[in-house]
């Protein structure tokens, strides 16, 4: 298998699974600057696995300003070293949630102030790699930002969990938050 990398500044890396270093359960580890060159203020926000690069398959990328991009996920299949450009984006904008999606499924994203946008992924057209995005979803305050995305079949019945600054938790019905169009404001979650 591949392991996808991406970062906060919007830049992908790749490397096989084999090259990662095995170790027990109690070993320290190694730092990712080590496997892959990470540029000054950048950190690694998504580790993808993908077995085959295929044809309906697509990478949806979100961004802390709520712009959502997705793209073909075969223009990851030949990544250098160097690794490549997955999101254009701002200074002041980070990189906070990637998924891989395939067939009929919804994105879900969710913000710091407690509000979440349920949107079918088929209204974010696919685009190139080097591509800014789209809006997923409009911030209510200056203060809020997008923390976390996640893929929802719409064949399958499941429950999202949602987890708060403070520890909070608790699971919802994907069923409660209903289906919009992408760019509106959201739901309180």
């Amino acid at each position: 298998d591949t392991l996808l990398m991406f970062t906060s500044k919007g830049r992908a890396y790749s490397t096989k699974i084999y090259e990662v270093p095995q170790a027990g359960r109690t070993a320290k580890g190694k730092a990712f600057v080590n496997l892959i060159p990470l540029q000054d203020g950048e950190r690694v926000v998504a580790l993808q696995p993908v077995r085959e690069f295929s044809d309906g398959a697509f990478v949806v990328m979100a961004t802390k300003k709520g712009v959502i991009k997705k793209t073909s996920l075969q223009l990851f299949s030949n990544i250098r070293t160097s690794g490549i450009i997955a999101l254009s984006i701002q200074d002041d904008d980070d990189l906070v949630g990637v998924r891989i999606t395939e067939g009929a499924a919804d994105l879900l994203l969710g913000t710091r102030n407690g509000w979440a946008i349920r949107f079918r992924a088929e209204n974010a057209r696919p685009m190139g790699r080097t591509a800014r995005g789209v809006r997923g979803i409009r911030l209510r305050d200056k203060d809020d930002e997008v923390v976390g995305m996640a893929v929802v079949s719409r064949d399958m019945p499941a429950t999202l969990l949602t987890v708060c600054e403070k520890g909070y938790g608790k699971r919802t019905p994907t069923s409660d938050y209903p289906t919009k169009n992408r760019g509106g404001k959201g739901v309180i979650t």
